[in-house]
């Protein structure tokens, strides 16, 4: 048991949340750490050596800004809700053998459009979004495209989309950004992503309008993607806020199924890792996604959110589709 003077000093409050501060930023990071190590490789699913000081050393050489942090979070670190352990593996039987699955991972936008007093916190995570689907779905596709930074445009997106559905038999998609309302934000700007369908659909394509960071509307000519190389497309998993919205959008684009969050969407550190987990070892999407909202059943780190001026919180994951049984191995359904 701690004990603290009747009157603290000043400097001992400003110390004190400069250690809260740093125990926020080290317990997502070694979550996330955590999760990363999970797939490594053999063995498996042992942790790795020494986590404590890797964390440090990631701390130290890219989070030196968790100092001056404490207004941000207000003292109240995110609960620890670690991803739930891997599923047994599932045997996949015929469909579409590996090498022609591919797979897109956009992870871009969280530092550049999210608080700058959190941007210590958004850069893990952005960089955490890129890796940790490399490593947990190396084995389960032929191709893994990532997006990262100052790649993850529209431009850059769409034009891999189309490239990669007219050369694969199943393309699904991974998105690690934030969100809003029908709207989703890539390095370049915010878009509509039903805007985006419409354009894949057209006979022409059609202009895309994007709205930068400033505020300026630029428009994006885009070539409408062929519906032979559309009807490869199979599986989108968001983990932007609000990616319920986004989901029609998807649909209307061609992909068999899509999932995203109800509101604003803050339990990543279970939810994430968690449906990579279940959707790497062969279960169907709708099992996938249903662990990824039982990871945090308790809804802890919706409740943090919601205590450090989130609002409206709810990060549990709709499906919508034509099927919610497709697997990795699954032809699209058309």
């Amino acid at each position: 048991m701690t004990f603290f003077p009747k009157s603290p000093t000043k400097q001992n409050i400003k110390t004190e949340n400069k250690m809260k501060t740093r125990q926020t930023i080290l317990t997502i990071a070694l979550l996330v750490h955590t999760a990363l190590a999970s797939h490594a490789g053999p063995p498996r699913f042992s942790p790795p050596p020494d986590p404590r000081k890797v964390v440090e050393n990631l701390v130290d050489n890219g989070k030196k800004a968790a100092d001056g942090a404490a207004d941000a979070v207000k003292n109240i670190p995110p609960p620890p809700a670690p991803p739930t352990p891997p599923p047994p593996p599932r045997p996949l039987f015929g469909g579409i053998p590996r090498e022609q699955r591919a797979l897109i991972v956009v992870s871009t936008g969280l530092t550049k459009y999210g608080a700058d007093n959190l941007h210590s916190l958004y850069s893990f995570l952005q960089s955490s979004g890129a890796q940790l689907p490399q490593r947990q779905l190396a084995a389960s596709y032929g191709r893994i495209l990532v997006l990262d930074g100052n790649r993850g445009t529209v431009n850059e997106f769409y034009q891999s989309l189309a490239r990669l559905a007219a050369g694969y038999q199943a393309v699904d998609v991974i998105i690690h950004s934030h969100g809003a309302p029908n709207e989703l934000g890539f390095d370049d700007g915010w878009f509509s992503v039903s805007d985006l369908a419409c354009a894949a659909q057209g006979t022409l394509g059609g202009p895309l309008k994007i709205r930068t960071k400033e505020g300026r509307i630029n428009e994006l000519r885009l070539a409408p993607i062929p519906p032979a190389h559309r009807s490869h497309l199979r599986a989108v998993y968001e983990t932007a806020c609000f990616g319920e919205s986004h989901t029609s959008g998807w649909l209307k684009m061609g992909f068999d199924v899509a999932a995203g969050a109800h509101a604003v969407h803050a339990d990543s550190p279970a939810s994430f890792p968690t449906f990579l987990n279940w959707w790497g070892a062969g279960y169907e999407f709708g099992e996938a996604v249903a662990a990824a909202n039982r990871a945090d059943v308790n809804r802890a780190y919706d409740r943090w959110a919601e205590r450090i001026g989130f609002s409206p919180v709810d990060s549990k994951r709709a499906v919508q589709g034509r099927t919610q049984r497709i697997s990795l191995a699954s032809q699209p359904s058309r």
